[in-house]
């Protein structure tokens, strides 16, 4: 495979997953209601996950990136963009491609990656996103959105479980191609 080849392959990947990140976040997704708000389900996370593993850390960075910019911009008309999130997505496709890509996989590496990443960027930074916007204090607003940020973790976990059988087909087709 010549280089513009690799290149046009990795495009067109980040396409995908760019695609596949808005239909699972922004109209796959639905939302429960809880005492703090609603909490909403969107398994966006295995997708970054799959992105971070097939592209790397800096691919998926940048995939997870223009996927919320664009995303917003589908949704909001440009109004609703807050650039906190766009970081979260920056954040957690660099990590899910520090943890996963080139990796042997397994289902501890698996899940202890969601769980890692899912801790930093869904319920560490994006609550502090959401607190800068709703001018609510920050430490009172993570205590609050733990239970139901759990319930979604682990949500995230059973269905990443279910998807380590992707993830292995996808080691498999590395190794062999």
């Amino acid at each position: 495979m010549t280089e513009q080849q690799k290149k046009i392959r990795i495009m067109v990947t980040a396409a995908f997953f760019v695609a596949l990140d808005i239909l699972t976040a922004r109209y796959l997704g639905f939302e429960l209601p809880s005492p703090i708000g609603p909490i909403k389900f969107d398994f966006q996370l295995i997708v970054a996950a799959l992105c971070g593993y097939v592209l790397g850390p800096w691919q998926a960075g940048l995939t997870l990136v223009c996927s919320d910019l664009l995303g917003a911009a589908l949704n909001s008309g440009s109004l609703g963009i807050f650039l906190g999130f766009t970081l979260s997505a920056a954040v957690r496709g660099v990590l899910f491609g520090l943890l996963l890509h080139e990796k042997k996989l397994s289902l501890p590496r698996l899940a202890g990656s969601i769980s890692l990443v899912f801790l930093i960027t869904d319920w560490g930074l994006n609550t502090l996103w959401l607190s800068i916007m709703l001018g609510t204090p920050y430490f009172p607003y993570l205590l609050a959105r733990f239970f139901p940020k759990m319930v979604l973790l682990i949500a995230d976990l059973g269905v990443s479980l279910c998807l380590g059988k992707l993830f292995a087909l996808l080691q498999k087709r590395r190794i062999a191609g």
